[in-house]
């Protein structure tokens, strides 16, 4: 109503035509001011604590379960071998437990890496080179390692070595880098689909041509660097590298030890060093190789950075004559993991190197469960987190908000000075009688004079001087009016 108080031009159609578009800009906007602000699910820290079983020393226990058995080999241990063997880990991240109530926790982490922890190692290489084959002039024997013989006819075989004697690969490293607990020998009869089956490289028997082939796999007590994450009750871990612990001595049932030269703990690097003598800090005596007769027999390095593995021959002594040694056979194994490990004559490298994975990790979560030593040296800790409902808040949708709602005051407070100072102080504009006696242009109409249009009592007057009456216009009735004489 407006812009029936103003001129054709002036100040007042400006403004009126500004106040406009500021209206239609407000209302297109305003759908779009709940995006100002957003929620989202964060976490925030809990009050609880987390941990992950971790490791740095491990010793394999020899138990007395009767008087005429004192040695037996420690029970968990054995279900940790049978369940690698059985029912293996699906890795490394499924295998052990971790205490975390929230089910989302972090860890604290440096160069993507969260924790150290002493575990179970393995490795597989394929021999098939090196098998030798003796004519007996009755039949073939195969033969690979230290007594492993397979004869004609025969599928599977498969025998162990223990350390000291370990490290078939260099024969010429002393037991300082055998570091293997145990060294796995397989030979067996593969499936040969070539068209020539020459004896001895190949035979024919049992309707097909099988060839010869070797593998080994061994395990080694290792330092895994892990990245660990836990995220909606998933725990997930990630090897960063890998350490091999070095052989030391038979003393306590087979030894072995590693000082590493830094570890993390609480998610910070920590180097460590070693002295010739043991101090405050450095407490743990690590057995190093000698180069020279000049040099010590014993570093002395913190508890911390000391990493020891003891009882390998028990474990060794326990692997091999109870799963890993078998004589030739004719058939499947008795055992069920022989008959995985043979897979009806497709024995290969990824299959034997999956059969020791899934072993190593089985022992490697029994040893970070079980470990011996301070809290702090078995054992990651973190943070719980819980879910909340956090809220977002775009600024730069804020801002626009706040220069239209800052124009559309600053559009009120004008209409209310320019109203104050206009000489009509009423509601008139609320009526009719301004729209009957002036049209869109502010003009006069010439059939409805009033002599001042912004004075109440002169649009008063001409509206007393006007009479109405409704007229038939081609059959529609009109209001018509005229001025009274």
């Amino acid at each position: 109503m407006m812009i029936f108080g103003t001129s054709k031009s002036g100040p007042r159609a400006y403004l009126a035509s500004f106040g406009a578009a500021l209206g239609i800009v407000a209302l297109a906007t305003n759908p779009f001011a709940q995006a100002t602000i957003s929620l989202y699910s964060c976490m925030r820290n809990g009050t609880e604590s987390a941990s992950i079983p971790r490791a740095n020393h491990f010793s394999v226990e020899r138990e007395g379960y009767n008087e005429m058995d004192a040695r037996t080999f420690d029970a968990p241990m054995q279900l940790a071998s049978y369940r690698g063997l059985l029912e293996p880990p699906e890795n490394r991240s499924t295998s052990v437990t971790v205490s975390c109530t929230s089910g989302n926790c972090t860890f604290p982490s440096h160069d993507d890496a969260s924790f150290l922890s002493l575990t179970m190692c393995s490795r597989a290489w394929d021999i098939s080179d090196r098998i030798a084959i003796n004519d007996t002039k009755i039949n073939y024997v195969y033969s690979i390692g230290p007594e492993v013989t397979l004869s004609e006819k025969s599928v599977f075989a498969m025998d162990y070595v223990e350390a000291p004697d370990t490290g078939f690969s260099a024969s010429k490293y002393d037991h300082w880098n055998r570091t293997s607990i145990v060294d796995v020998y397989i030979l067996s009869m593969t499936k040969d689909n070539s068209t020539d089956c020459i004896a001895p490289q190949c035979l024919s028997f049992m309707g097909g041509h099988f060839k010869p082939s070797a593998f080994v796999f061994s395990l080694f007590p290792c330092i895994h660097t892990v990245y660990a994450t836990m995220k909606y009750g998933r725990y997930e871990e990630k090897v960063v590298s890998e350490q091999y612990l070095h052989w030391i001595s038979r003393a306590d049932g087979g030894t072995y030890q590693l000082a590493v030269n830094r570890t993390m703990m609480d998610g910070t690097w920590q180097d460590c060093v070693g002295t010739t003598t043991a101090n405050s800090m450095n407490t743990v005596a690590v057995y190093v190789k000698k180069d020279s007769a000049t040099e010590p027999s014993k570093m002395w390095y913190a508890p911390e950075c000391v990493f020891g593995f003891t009882g390998s021959t028990a474990l060794s002594q326990f692997l091999g004559p109870s799963l890993f040694r078998t004589k030739s056979q004719t058939e499947t194994a008795r055992s069920s993991w022989v008959s995985k490990l043979w897979r009806n004559g497709t024995t290969d490298l990824a299959l034997v190197a999956n059969f020791a994975e899934g072993l190593a990790t089985s022992l490697g979560a029994h040893m970070r469960a079980s470990a011996s030593g301070p809290d702090m040296l078995r054992e990651a800790r973190g943070t719980t987190q819980l879910t909340k409902t956090c809220f977002n808040i775009r600024w730069g949708y804020v801002a626009f908000f706040v220069s239209i709602y800052t124009l559309e005051l600053l559009f009120l407070a004008t209409l209310i000075v320019m109203s104050y100072k206009s000489k009509v102080h009423t509601d008139w504009k609320s009526s009719s009688l301004a729209i009957a006696f002036l049209t869109a242009e502010n003009t006069r109409r010439p059939e409805l004079h009033a002599d001042d249009p912004n004075s109440e009592e002169s649009l008063r007057q001409a509206a007393q001087s006007v009479q109405a009456q409704l007229c038939d216009e081609s059959g529609h009735w009109q209001l018509r009016t005229r001025r009274r004489v």
